[in-house]
């Protein structure tokens, strides 16, 4: 798969998105600074939200493939696993 930016700038720090979001932070002087974020900028940070809630390693996968290998129980298909590595 291929990801491109768009010209889109990583973000660095996420805020919590919302109907009207924006973040808002006061200077030392007293005047305060506003972000406002595009639709795509909002789309970006909920999914980068998303991703973040998704666990990085399926535990009940391997778990059980790992008991299955074990005990013998594990047979793969070839012309199965040699189909789907030449698709897309």
């Amino acid at each position: 798969m291929r990801i491109e930016s768009h010209g889109l700038n990583p973000v660095s720090t996420a805020q919590p998105v919302g109907r009207n979001a924006g973040v808002q932070r006061v200077q030392p002087g007293g005047a305060p600074e506003t972000l406002e974020l595009s639709v795509i900028g909002r789309l970006v940070l909920s999914a980068r939200q998303a991703l973040q809630s998704v666990p990085e390693v399926r535990e009940r996968l391997v778990r059980d493939l790992s008991a299955r290998l074990s005990s013998g129980r594990y047979q793969t298909d070839p012309e199965a696993v040699a189909t789907a590595m030449l698709a897309d």
